[in-house]
């Protein structure tokens, strides 16, 4: 995903050469493929294509899948195969990490659009809130570390919730 309205396909070819056209495809979940583009030949060694795709009215989770067909001047066909990506929509934190942490640095790699806020709070194990942070991505793919203040050892939660959505993981501090 390259925001949460889009998706770039891109491939580099290197049989462009002996190819008369790219199709691409996409299907939602279980549904049935929709052509894309098709996509004529620079007829280039090692070449490169860029898509944008902006599916419409898709849930949350969903698995959309491409496909990617090259078709050679005799029309024989080729396809290769399919790519799959996980449409989110908002704020998804894709990992916390150090996991258990020594230092009380955690850090966060995240998407979302830029501009969005993501609000942090880290609780006790009884779900008392012991510290919180607001911070802002600035590109879809971010990595945020915050250092946190010393706290007892043990198992705390980190919740991450942006209006919308929220995701709870467990932090163990050494």
């Amino acid at each position: 995903m390259a925001s949460s309205k889009h998706i770039l396909t891109q491939w580099t070819s290197y049989i462009d050469g002996m190819t008369k056209n790219y199709l691409l495809e996409r299907a939602i979940n279980d549904g049935s493929y929709i052509e894309i583009a098709t996509v004529t030949t620079e007829k280039n060694y090692g070449q490169q294509y860029y898509i944008t795709d902006a599916p419409a009215n898709v849930p949350a989770g969903s698995v959309i899948s491409y496909r990617l067909t090259a078709t050679l001047p005799d029309d024989t066909k080729i396809t290769l195969p399919i790519e799959k990506v996980r449409w989110i929509d908002g704020v998804a934190v894709l990992n916390v990490y150090p996991n258990p942490t020594s230092d009380g640095k955690i850090s966060l790699h995240w998407n979302a659009d830029p501009g969005t806020e993501l609000k942090l709070s880290i609780c006790d194990i009884t779900g008392r809130i012991v510290e919180q942070y607001t911070i802002v991505a600035t590109d879809w793919n971010n990595t945020t570390t915050i250092a946190t203040i010393p706290k007892a050892k043990g198992m705390y939660l980190l919740k991450a919730t942006n209006g919308k959505y929220t995701n709870t993981f467990k932090v163990m501090f050494q």
